[in-house]
This record gives structure tokens, C-alpha cells and sequence, in this order.
């Protein structure tokens, strides 16, 4: 799987404190299983809650470095809403990568990508006569977090 460092070297109680598994800590219900047909994507799940933990950390850094250069504070209101054209109307250029996204949300993309590359590899393993099905299920997993993460993102919560 593919682990940060700082993720191998956290204690329990930091795993503990800053994880939940899959679906977003403040949701009301947890209908997000940590299973695909029996099978725990659990791990997969801790892992990509502290990347977002971590990337939230740094992003907001460098917003705030961001929105200091242009001295307002609308930048950090589109970005955390995945709205990168209204910032650049406002802010212009200097914070979007090579493909023109938000620099801010790079650390998002980073834990989504090695989400499902970690739900992959858990499937490749252990995947056993279901693993097609698996297959498809951790994609749709992938375009959640992908598509309506970014909330979940920059939540403080868990």
C-alpha cells in the first residue's frame, strides 16, 4: 500500500484521534461500509483520512500565503468550494499548477489518487472470485472522494 511517512510513524492514539474510516467523521449516519462484499477496505480508508488531515495542514498554509499576496481573504471561500475560474478572476494565475487547478487542492488529488490505488491493491491481494465487482465498487468510491470530498476535506473534524 501506499503510505506516507508521517502516517507509517503515528502512534495508535494518533490514528486513532484523526481517522474514522470511510465516509466523513460528521456525517449523522455511517453509510459508507468499511467492506467491499466481506472484504475490509478499512486500512485504505484510515490512510486516506490522515492524507486529508495532512494536506489540509499544508493547503491552508498556503492559502493563507496566497490570499496574503492578494491581500483579501475571498481566496480560501472559492477554493475550499472547488471554484478555481472565480479565484483566478479575482486572484488571477499565481497559485494554479501545469493543468490549471488549484495548487491548494493538489494535496486532495495526491489522497484520492493513492486511495484508490491502495483500494486496488487491497483487492488485488484479497480480492478472491469477487474481485471484478470489488474492482468496480472501488472506483465508485474513487469518483465519491474525487467529486465530493473537498468538503470532507477541509473539514476540521475528525
Amino acid at each position: 500500500m501506499r503510505l506516507s511517512e508521517s502516517y507509517q510513524k503515528a502512534t495508535p492514539e494518533e490514528l486513532e484521534k484523526y481517522t474514522n474510516g470511510c465516509g466523513a467523521a460528521n456525517a449523522k449516519f455511517d453509510f459508507i461500509p468499511d467492506t467491499m462484499w466481506f472484504l475490509s477496505i478499512h486500512a485504505a480508508c484510515k490512510a486516506h483520512d490522515w492524507e486529508y488531515r495532512k494536506g489540509r495542514i499544508k493547503a491552508t498554509k498556503t492559502l493563507l500565503s496566497c490570499e496574503g499576496k492578494a491581500k483579501g481573504f475571498g481566496m480560501m471561500r472559492f477554493c475550499k468550494n472547488g471554484d478555481c475560474e472565480e479565484c483566478v478572476k479575482t486572484y488571477g494565475n499565481d497559485h494554479l499548477d501545469e493543468k490549471k487547478n488549484c495548487n491548494h487542492l493538489s494535496e486532495k488529488r495526491k489522497a484520492d489518487d493513492d486511495f484508490y490505488f491502495n483500494l486496488k491493491y487491497i483487492i488485488n491481494l484479497k480480492g478472491g472470485f469477487l474481485k471484478y465487482f470489488r474492482r468496480i465498487r472501488a472506483f465508485w468510491y474513487y469518483l465519491g472522494v474525487k467529486k465530493k470530498g473537498t468538503t470532507a476535506f477541509w473539514d476540521e473534524g475528525k
